[in-house]
C-alpha cells in the first residue's frame, strides 16, 4: 500500500494517498492507466487482473467513506468505477475459462 511507504498512519494521510491512486485510475489522466475495448482499466507497468481487482477493492472502499470526509458525488463515481470493473473482470476470467462466450 503506498500510504504505509509514505509513513502515513493518519486517517486524513490514508485518504489523500487513496484519492491520488484513484485518481491516477478513474480519471486515467497520467497515461499510465488504459482500458481495454470492454472497459476493463490497467496499468501499463502492471497490465494484470490482480492491479485491477485491486483498484476496484480500493475503489469501493473510498466509495464507503463517511460523507463528512469525501463529497456524494466522488463516493458515486468510485462505486460506479469499482462496479463496472468487477463486472469487466468477471466478464474476463469467464471468457478465459471457456466457460462464456461473448462476441466482440
Amino acid at each position: 500500500m503506498p500510504w504505509l511507504a509514505l509513513g502515513c498512519i493518519s486517517a486524513d494521510c490514508i485518504l489523500a494517498c487513496s484519492q491520488g491512486m484513484l485518481k491516477q485510475w478513474i480519471c486515467a489522466t497520467t497515461g499510465k492507466v488504459l482500458f481495454t475495448p470492454k472497459g476493463r482499466a490497467y496499468n501499463k507497468a502492471a497490465p494484470s487482473l490482480g492491479s485491477t481487482a485491486n483498484a476496484a477493492l480500493l475503489s469501493l472502499i473510498y466509495g464507503q467513506m463517511p460523507s463528512t470526509k469525501v463529497d456524494q458525488a466522488k463516493k458515486d463515481r468510485y462505486t460506479c468505477f469499482a462496479r463496472s470493473q468487477v463486472r469487466a473482470a468477471s466478464l474476463h476470467v469467464l471468457q478465459r475459462c471457456g466457460t462464456l462466450h461473448v462476441s466482440d
